[in-house]
């Protein structure tokens, strides 16, 4: 706690600014460091340069903030808690429970007072050093939130609050490991019936992969949230946010919300409509959709086919779409279909080469073979400035290759959407 609390005096801001300039790597950085402070001080310098460099791709002004190896790990960044935050009642006070290096408080704070609590006193002195970017007040609290006078918060002026809490317990060998079930979370996601008893405008992040029962069992609304192509996490909302659709009884199929976050930082956001009928399932047609991750988790996909004329499942595994019809929608990526071919991937190769594409990446949900294994004999013609895909997914029952062209590009060329489904299946 010591290094956490000096990492704010002027001379380690001074000294981070140093030794960014020296070389990256750890040795030499502790090194000359050694020559200016402490070893615990340089050590600490080292590990923050270290952090701010992984702490970009998520945030802005990472280079200006601190972190805990930890709260940058589980911390949202910019784009979902910008967004987030936007759904939240405007000119309000909040509390950010459980609030970790404080990238939700500084997003709340854009036009709300926020009171900013984290039981970790490295994380909170990482909150109350980044809240200086924040534009109203932030009030930061080292404190166990499950011990906090709610309704006496409540009384105060507090109108709404965010819950994130920790999904890191401590394994049988020390270190620690993803929580399995929402019960092991620090604190454990039913204190949230607590929170809302005091403060009805409170929302929850939880993994994506709570499976729906649970989720279902909190009032209110579930919305998954997708950046960069990947479903990043689910928000339990309460009754009265209007951006998304209530949850069904628990004897119906429930009803959840997906928004898509784009390149251009535009949120796109998907309410499920009921659709008489099943999905039809059909060979390939002209092109093929990729469902945003988000899609599939929130059991969209019927929705999804609504917006896309005459739109089929391949398979009952497979959530990959088909349609002749040519549709821009930001829930899905987009190609054309050139092949469609049993799963032997001497003849893939050779027909990609015939069609002079260069395989940028191999999508699969169905396959007996591993990606790696693929992506080893499945290369096209390298020599091609023409990029293309193959997706190994089921075909009515079949193991097959379909060999794409990139029309609109999925977020990402890794394969996210397994992930996804795999959730819908097996949720943990």
């Amino acid at each position: 706690m010591k290094a956490a609390l000096w990492l704010q005096s002027k001379e380690a801001r001074d000294l981070l600014e140093t030794a960014a300039h020296y070389p990256e790597d750890s040795l030499t950085r502790i090194s000359r460091l050694r020559k200016l402070t402490s070893p615990e001080y340089a050590a600490a310098i080292v590990e923050q340069l270290t952090l701010r460099k992984r702490g970009r791709n998520k945030f802005a002004n990472a280079d200006l903030m601190l972190f805990t190896a930890a709260g940058l790990e589980q911390s949202t960044g910019d784009l979902i808690a910008q967004y987030r935050a936007s759904r939240f009642p405007a000119n309000v006070s909040v509390l950010d429970a459980c609030c970790g290096v404080g990238g939700d408080a500084v997003a709340l704070a854009a036009d709300r007072n926020v009171i900013a609590v984290d039981l970790d006193p490295e994380a909170a002195a990482c909150t109350h050093y980044n809240c200086r970017l924040a534009r109203n007040t932030v009030h930061t609290l080292c404190a166990d939130v499950t011990q906090l006078d709610l309704c006496l918060l409540a009384s105060h002026g507090i109108q709404a609050a965010f819950f994130d809490p920790s999904r890191r317990v401590a394994a049988n060998s020390g270190e620690q490991r993803r929580a399995r079930a929402t019960d092991e979370y620090q604190p454990p996601l039913d204190w949230m019936h607590a929170l809302r008893s005091a403060i009805p405008f409170s929302a929850a992040k939880v993994s994506p992969f709570v499976p729906d029962d649970t989720l279902i069992g909190f009032p209110g609304a579930v919305e998954f949230i997708s950046a960069e192509g990947e479903c990043r996490e689910a928000v339990l909302w309460p009754p009265d946010a209007s951006h998304v659709s209530l949850i069904t009884p628990p004897n119906e199929a429930p009803l959840f919300t997906a928004t898509t976050i784009d390149s251009n930082k535009v949120a796109h956001t998907l309410q499920p409509i009921k659709i008489a009928g099943r999905l039809n399932y059909d060979e390939p047609h002209q092109f093929i959709y990729e469902p945003d991750p988000a899609i599939v988790r929130a059991h969209l996909l019927n929705t999804l086919t609504a917006q896309i004329a005459g739109a089929s499942a391949l398979d009952p595994t497979s959530y990959y779409l088909t349609s002749d019809t040519h549709v821009s929608t930001p829930f899905a990526g987009r190609y054309q279909v050139y092949d469609c071919m049993p799963l032997r991937p001497q003849d893939i190769q050779k027909r990609c080469t015939s069609l002079g594409l260069n395989i940028s990446a191999i999508k699969t949900r169905w396959s007996s073979f591993q990606p790696e294994e693929l992506r080893k004999k499945i290369t096209g013609d390298k020599g091609s400035r023409v990029r293309g895909v193959v997706i190994v997914t089921k075909v009515l029952g079949r193991p097959s290759a379909l060999i794409c062209g990139e029309v609109e590009r999925a977020a990402t060329a890794s394969d996210p959407l397994a992930a996804a489904m795999d959730a819908c299946d097996n949720p943990e």
